[in-house]
This record gives C-alpha cells, structure tokens and sequence, in this order.
C-alpha cells in the first residue's frame, strides 16, 4: 500500500503573490509551536508546509477547534487587521512558514491590492466559518466526522497533495474531538463505525477514502468556495 511521499508542502502556489510578496521571512517550527496569539506581533503567517489548527479557549481547560491549516492557507489577517486576537494558530506538524515584518491596518490601506487580498482571505474564512458552525450544530457525529474527512481530502487535492486515494491525516483524535465538538471516546467509536462500513481507512497519519460517494451520502457534502487563485510569475 503506497502512500504520498510527504503531503506537508505543495500548496503555496494557492498563495496570493500580494500576500506572498509581504510574507519575506521564512521560519522551520516544531509541532505544538504558537504561531499567532494574543500579545505577539501582528504579522501576516502563510503556511508553506506543514498542518496548523486555529483555536480558541472556553474557559480555563478546554478549546475549540475553529479551522484546520492546511499547506497554502493564510493566518493572522484579523490580528493586523484589530492589533491583536483572541484565537490562536498552533502547528500541528513540524512547518515551514513565512510570515511579514509585524503590520497595522494603516499598512494595508496605503496598499490596495493586498488589502484586496486580505479581503479575498477573510472572505474565504468566513465561508468556511459558516459551514463549521452548521456542522457541528446540525449534524451527528458521523455526518461531522464524514464531513470533516471529505473536506480535508478535497482541499488536499487542490493542493495535489493526495495520490489515489491516499491523503496525509495528522490529526489525533484529541483534535477531532476539539474540532467537532466530541469526546475522545465518542471519535473512536465514529471512526470505527465509519471504518466498519468500508468507507474510510485510517492509519499511520494518513486517510484513504475507500467509497467517498458513500461517504459524501452521510453528510451531503458539497465543496467550499475554492481558495484557488492565480499567482504572478
């Protein structure tokens, strides 16, 4: 059984050359490391390779899971945008980022095409905010799973990140849970089932969707906005 060789890069061509062009430093994190969050600068951080997760705590343990990074996604537009934040950007695998010098709204002002840009962005999140919230407020557990799974094969595919089937999946199951509003066990038992059933098989960090028209019948997914644009020579 073969697998894609990496599946961590490959999607920064998906980067605006506005957006790209700003972003002129290049960092190596670890896993687990903060990229944006309250009280550090207010830069722009685009992912080059590498997953990260946007969160946001409720109350003194526990934290949501609001979006799930992958290579070619854009971080911090809110922070320049009100000088600081109240989620924070965590890598979920060692990264490659670039991030910009640290920015004001003042700066995308004088500069419409990136401010457009950034509004392409913001747009696109918001998009994408909407469907988090209707999945997780009106689905089951395996209706959110499922979509969860095809929406992460899918915009893997726009990154030509996947490769018959097979799709890197990094996630643990403490992610998933934050992220579809479950517990560990309850993910368990939906991965399980969604494995039982022939449609999903999971393993060694990666995802391989055996019947995704069976699986797209569980949720009735439907594609986001693609966040495809195309970037300058």
């Amino acid at each position: 059984m073969s697998h894609p060789a990496s599946g961590t890069g490959g999607g920064f061509d998906l980067i605006e050359a506005e957006l790209a062009a700003v972003a002129t430093e290049t960092v190596r994190v670890a896993s687990g490391v903060t990229l944006v969050g309250p009280g550090m600068p207010a830069r722009l951080v685009l992912l080059q390779e590498g997953w990260a997760i946007r969160t946001r705590a409720v109350g003194d343990s526990a934290r949501q899971v609001l979006d799930i990074l992958l290579p070619g996604d854009a971080a911090g537009i809110d922070t320049v945008l009100h000088g600081t934040t109240r989620h924070c950007i965590e890598s979920v695998t060692a990264a490659t980022v670039r991030r910009s010098p640290p920015l004001t709204a003042a700066d995308l002002a004088a500069d419409p095409v990136l401010a457009l840009s950034v509004q392409r962005r913001l747009a696109l999140r918001a998009e994408r905010a909407e469907t988090f919230l209707a999945n997780i407020g009106r689905r089951d557990a395996l209706e959110r799973m499922s979509w969860l799974m095809l929406d992460v094969l899918t915009r893997m595919e726009e990154r030509a990140l996947c490769r018959g089937g097979w799709c890197p999946f990094p996630l643990q199951r403490a992610h998933l849970a934050d992220a579809l509003g479950l517990s560990v066990t309850h993910v368990s038992r939906t991965l399980q089932e969604l494995e039982g059933r022939g449609l999903v098989q999971l393993g060694g960090g990666f995802l391989s969707v055996l019947d995704r028209a069976g699986l797209q019948a569980v949720c009735g997914y439907e594609a986001p906005v693609s966040a495809r644009v195309a970037v300058a020579a």
